[in-house]
C-alpha cells in the first residue's frame, strides 16, 4: 500500500477553494434567509445510485443549513433577499 503524502492545511484550503463552482444568480437561486449567503444546503430524498434529487424532505427550516451562519436558518430566493435588504 502506498503511503499517503502529507500536505498542509493551506494546500487543502487552496484545493477546496479552486474546486468551488461559480454560481450564476437568477430568479431560482436560493440563499440563507439570515445572511443572504449562497453557501446553503437542504435535506432531500435522492436516488442512492444516481444521486438524482427526487424530492425535498420538508419545508421545515430545520431541514436547511447555512455553512456561513453554521445553523439552520431557512432558505429564500436570493433576488427576494437582496430586495428586502437594499442590495438590488
Amino acid at each position: 500500500m502506498k503511503a499517503i503524502k502529507k500536505i498542509g492545511i493551506g494546500k487543502i484550503l487552496k484545493i477546496n477553494n479552486s474546486m468551488k463552482k461559480k454560481i450564476e444568480i437568477n430568479e431560482a437561486t436560493m440563499c440563507c434567509s439570515v445572511c443572504g449567503g449562497l453557501n446553503v444546503e437542504r435535506k432531500v430524498w435522492a436516488d442512492a445510485n444516481t444521486d438524482e434529487v427526487l424530492e425535498d424532505v420538508s419545508d421545515n427550516d430545520e431541514d436547511t443549513w447555512c455553512r456561513d451562519c453554521e445553523e439552520h436558518t431557512g432558505l429564500m430566493f436570493k433576488t427576494e433577499w437582496d430586495s428586502q435588504n437594499g442590495k438590488e
